[in-house]
C-alpha cells in the first residue's frame, strides 16, 4: 500500500468520524430538546389546575 493510499484512507476515517460524532450530537441535543418542552409542558399544565 503507498502512502497516498494510506493519507487518502486516514482522511476518509477522519472524516466519517467527525460525521458521526455530528450527527450523535445533533441527535443527543433534539432528544434534550424535547424534554425540555415536555417539562415545561408538564410545569404548565400543573399550573393551570
Amino acid at each position: 500500500m503507498t502512502v497516498n493510499r494510506l493519507l487518502i484512507l486516514c482522511f476518509f476515517l477522519q472524516s466519517s468520524v467527525q460525521s458521526l460524532i455530528y450527527f450523535v450530537l445533533v441527535i443527543v441535543a433534539y432528544r434534550n430538546l424535547r424534554e425540555k418542552q415536555e417539562a415545561t409542558e408538564e410545569q404548565s399544565s400543573h399550573q393551570v389546575i
